[in-house]
């Protein structure tokens, strides 16, 4: 008997394809129509929205508009769909005086009412620990037994708390050789010519544990001294900061044994600055530099990703040497 693995309609995962063509009021000159549907093959699905609750998104309104595209994101989402969850956490809850320390606002729920309840209950103020975010979504999904977990991150800045950390770093002296530098001791200075720059030291750091007991950091500076020499032979040097441990974290959300898709927003954020960096580095499905004015669409976006039979999907349609496109028209969509 043949077998095939060809998704066909009405069955759930196929995608169609219908192609027609409409005769125009100019002779020889015809619309060709292209219509693509699909339906979805239903997954579990776990999904931690983390939102940014520090003291920065009350600028603008920011929060307002975060809490806003929220609501819509989980009422769309979960409006005619089966087996997908929400929950929500925010980075620095209001609950614990903004000090850094994360809060699960609600836990995985299918209920609209009980998701729009705790996002309409964010108030912002405080720093920012990005890390503690990805945290606390770590602990939801890591006991998650559904097929697909996502969390999605927004943030407007630099993160400016995060765990005590333990780290390791390598840096090149004068003469090219790499030295490895163990956490927190040095070689002298004695024989050492001190030449590395802060950003380049930092490029060679890693962070390899962190301790959840202990938060730090003072809520507004992004550098923290994750590494430290002094002597009575060279300068005072430090190094570290707070994005190194968030990077850390999201890169265990990412791996195995959650393999979780983590999407990154950045929310009214300096293009190119450090949060924005921090961020880049922090998923696995996509970055967003969103405004207020196209929050609502990235969050749409991001749930079509979710939801959606196919994504991402390139259409090809062969057409014979005798047909000749108008160069001057314009495709439309709906």
């Amino acid at each position: 008997a043949l077998t095939s693995s060809i998704i066909e309609y009405p069955n759930p995962g196929y995608v169609r394809i219908e192609k027609t063509a409409e005769a125009t009021t100019t002779p020889g000159k015809w619309k060709i129509n292209l219509k693509v549907d699909g339906k979805n093959i239903p997954k579990t699905t776990d999904v931690v929205l983390v939102i940014d609750d520090s003291g920065s998104m009350t600028s603008g309104d920011k929060i307002g508009s975060a809490k806003t595209a929220a609501k819509t994101f989980v009422n769309e989402l979960l409006t005619g769909s089966t087996g997908i969850r929400i929950a929500v956490v925010t980075i620095n809850s209001s609950g614990n005086s903004g000090s850094g320390k994360p809060q699960v606002d609600a836990g995985f729920t299918n209920s609209t009412a009980t998701l729009n309840t705790a996002i309409n209950a964010i108030v912002a103020n405080g720093g920012t620990n990005i890390q503690g975010g990805f945290y606390a979504a770590r602990q939801l999904v890591g006991t998650s037994t559904a097929d697909k977990k996502v969390v999605i991150l927004l943030s407007d800045g630099d993160p400016t708390y995060s765990y005590l950390t333990n780290n390791a770093a390598t840096i090149t002296n004068n003469s090219n050789n790499n030295v490895n530098i163990g956490f927190p001791t040095a070689p002298s200075c004695n024989w050492w010519t001190w030449n590395t720059s802060r950003s380049a030291f930092e490029a060679g750091m890693t962070v390899t544990s962190s301790n959840y007991g202990n938060i730090v950091g003072n809520g507004s500076s992004f550098d923290y001294t994750l590494y430290r020499k002094k002597s009575n032979d060279c300068n005072d040097f430090v190094a570290g900061n707070h994005g190194m441990p968030t990077k850390y974290e999201a890169g265990l959300l990412m791996s195995e044994p959650i393999k979780a898709d983590v999407y990154t927003i950045g929310f009214e954020i300096d293009a190119g600055g450090s949060g924005e960096k921090t961020l880049q580095a922090s998923q696995n499905k996509g970055y967003f530099p969103a405004t207020t004015s196209n929050i609502s669409s990235i969050y749409s976006q991001i749930r079509n990703n979710i939801a959606y039979a196919a994504t991402n999907a390139i259409l090809t349609d062969p057409m014979s040497t005798y047909i000749v496109l108008e160069s001057a028209s314009t495709p439309t969509y709906s």
